[in-house]
């Protein structure tokens, strides 16, 4: 099973674009909205429904966190892998930064007075303490990297947002390409549709999103692809 424990953005995984009411589909929280206790899944409070339409694929929404500060939620990461009883046969990839990008790493530069490279690096080698962590414990660990960001076309008003969809898609690029050379050296995991998702001007294509910043099932068979060695 591969198990992909992330922000909202991991709803794209659960196969689906808006529930049976109509509404856009989000998944629910783990720990806000619901647990795994002895295998079965308990309900904290009303939520959307958990929705896992692919075999081999769980998506697990863990909270609205950065990859920056994912290290100070290693505790909540165990109580997933605990609840629902992965093992070191199955495979976590964790989908964050997202958040990063768009609301972070841009500005720390400009306020730091800091290259957007060194802003990503410091980023990148926090995420990768998670990473290492847990592959120091045996999982088979891995990331899917942040794809396209919001899109000039749409409005998102929750945060800021760093300038526009050509520049944050620059960066998620870099921030992809560093990643990934990170990953190569120790041994993760790596997977990434970001490119799949642009305009020739780096732009992001509207058509691939459900709302202003979470992907479609338009670019599911581009996660399929990508994910087809492993799943």
């Amino acid at each position: 099973m591969v198990y992909i424990i992330g922000d909202s953005h991991v709803s794209i995984f659960s196969g689906i674009d808006t529930g049976l009411d109509g509404n856009i589909h989000i998944q629910p929280e783990w720990d806000y909205c619901y647990r795994i206790v002895n295998g079965e899944m308990v309900d904290l409070r009303p939520h959307n429904p958990f929705i896992k339409m692919f075999d081999n694929i769980t998506p697990i929404k863990m909270g609205s966190n950065t990859a920056y500060n994912l290290y100070n939620k290693l505790d909540k990461i165990k109580d997933i892998i605990n609840g629902y009883n992965i093992t070191k046969d199955d495979i976590i990839l964790f989908c964050y930064g997202e958040i990063d990008i768009r609301a972070h790493i841009g500005f720390y530069a400009d306020e730091n007075n800091l290259p957007i490279r060194t802003s990503i690096e410091i980023c990148v080698g926090r995420y990768m303490e998670v990473l290492l962590h847990f592959k120091e414990l045996g999982f088979n660990v891995g990331v899917f990297a942040p794809s396209a960001s919001l899109p000039n076309e749409l409005f998102y008003n929750i945060g800021r947002n760093y300038k526009d969809s050509q520049t944050r898609n620059r960066i998620t690029f870099e921030f992809n390409k560093y990643l990934n050379d990170k990953c190569l050296e120790h041994g993760l995991i790596f997977k990434n549709i970001q490119e799949k998702l642009l305009n020739d001007d780096y732009s992001s294509n509207k058509i691939y999103f459900k709302d202003n910043i979470h992907l479609s099932k338009e670019g599911l068979p581009f996660i399929i692809e990508e994910l087809k060695d492993i799943i």
